[in-house]
């Protein structure tokens, strides 16, 4: 991950703010993930800090999520993205695919994401980091590898 991938990273979590929610249990929500963030100028180096929204920290405080890096290794934007989503959520219900388009930051045109959502997903099933997949139209079930 190189530093203009990383302020890129940063970037969409921020514009990601106040991301539509559908709770299991009914009722309706928003959540952020990035609440601000400070990097060096262009070019330079030096420290880079990043506030995560208060919400944020109370899930970070409930449930840890361990990445495997080489599980990472070789993984493309959203291939890498979904990975995470997938490792940090039980996947016991479909989500939205309008909604995965928001929460992973992406801007494209929901056509394009959701063919660039199910190409990755296979990628990820090839590897073994996910178990399978099914997509419809409107929404997408990821059987994710148990922990």
């Amino acid at each position: 991950l190189n530093v203009k991938k990383l302020g890129e990273c940063l970037h969409r979590l921020k514009k990601a703010a106040e991301v539509q929610v559908k709770y299991a249990k009914g009722g309706k929500g928003t959540l952020s993930f990035v609440s601000d963030y400070d990097t060096p100028a262009e070019g330079r180096r030096g420290e880079w800090t990043v506030w995560l929204a208060p919400r944020m920290l109370e899930v970070f405080a409930k449930r840890v999520t361990y990445l495997a890096v080489a599980d990472c290794k070789g993984l493309t934007g959203l291939q890498a993205w979904l990975y995470g989503f997938v490792n940090a959520d039980p996947c016991k219900s479909p989500f939205a695919l309008a909604d995965m388009l928001a929460w992973s930051g992406k801007s494209s045109v929901q056509k394009e994401f959701n063919r660039a959502l199910g190409e990755s997903l296979d990628e990820l099933k090839k590897k073994g980091l996910v178990v399978d997949f099914v997509m419809s139209r409107t929404e997408v079930t990821i059987t994710r590898v148990p922990f």
